[in-house]
């Protein structure tokens, strides 16, 4: 026990001691000290900012440098693409009916090609314009924008629905009614009265993801371009689709205005885009932090 004490004091001298000696070179030299400690703690915070990071779901959990990660960044990501951003909305009938009725079915398809014409002013000084064409999904180079609604699934366009009674509409519905429960709310196919009811439409439309910033520093200095574009017109889309003074957006544009359509959309905030505004907003604060944290006070009482 008494080696054990004698050790303990010898331990506990000599950490005194050299505390001691480092508070003395502190209050002789106050200055060299402060800038040295600032020098540390700069170059320590300097590493966050050169750190990599990754968004993505499926790789949240698997180091950087393995061959799957690599196989997924040069092989799928150029077949594929990144998962697309997808926005939807729904059309219902005001007064809670069917909404495949051909009056609505005609609002409905003026609303989707509202949609379609949307434009985003974008920019510092918002001269570039961003329209639904410049950032959708597209099969192949030139091809169309990815999109889904049971106007594209029936081939309906307004002349062809102009010209057709409502018996002719339920069975063109009825005939594809199979393939159509995901575009179609609560979707009731009568066969021996040939006819469909559903609540409300479903369109989507599909707006191409961007490879992010992959440094903090990068992220701090500002949103990439083409994520901020995307994210302007999901903002006007936001704005048009929803009731007046829901979305609290910076958008121009005015909600659509209907007595026999209530709509209701999402836009596809991304997961890229929560990591962007957390890093953004929390790292510099984080790094002052860091310099500013007072230090223990020397006279509690």
């Amino acid at each position: 026990m008494n080696r054990c004490a004698a050790i303990q004091r010898g331990m506990y001298d000599r950490t005194h001691a050299g505390f001691e000696r480092l508070g003395l070179a502190v209050a002789l030299r106050p200055w060299r000290t402060i800038a040295t400690s600032l020098t540390v703690a700069i170059m320590l915070t300097g590493c966050v900012f050169a750190g990599q990071w990754e968004a993505r779901i499926e790789y949240r959990d698997v180091p950087r440098g393995t061959e799957g990660f690599s196989l997924y960044d040069e092989v799928v990501i150029p077949l594929f693409g990144l998962t697309p951003r997808i926005n939807e909305f729904k059309a219902y009938a005001a007064d809670g009916g069917n909404v495949l009725r051909k009056e609505l079915l005609l609002e409905a398809l003026t609303v989707h090609e509202r949609v379609l014409e949307l434009s985003a002013a974008t920019g510092g000084d918002g001269a570039n314009v961003t329209t639904y064409a410049d950032i959708c999904v597209r099969s192949f180079e030139g091809g169309g924008c990815k999109m889904d609604n049971v106007f594209l699934r029936l081939a309906l366009d307004r002349p062809s629905l102009l010209a057709m009674e409502q018996a002719e509409i339920d069975a063109r519905f009825l005939a594809q009614s199979g393939g159509l429960e995901r575009l179609l709310g609560h979707l009731e196919v009568d066969e021996e009265a040939r006819t469909v009811r559903a609540t409300n439409l479903r369109f989507f439309y599909l707006a191409s993801e961007v490879v992010g910033a992959k440094t903090i520093a990068a992220l701090v200095s500002g949103p990439p371009e083409a994520q901020a574009r995307r994210v302007a017109w999901e903002n006007e889309f936001l704005s048009l689709l929803n009731p007046a003074g829901s979305t609290e957006l910076d958008a121009a544009t005015p909600p659509w205005e209907s007595a026999t359509l209530v709509l209701a959309a999402v836009a596809g905030r991304s997961l890229m885009d929560e990591i962007n505004r957390n890093l953004t907003d929390s790292t510099p604060l984080m790094g002052i932090a860091i310099h500013t944290e007072p230090g223990p006070n020397p006279n509690p009482n």
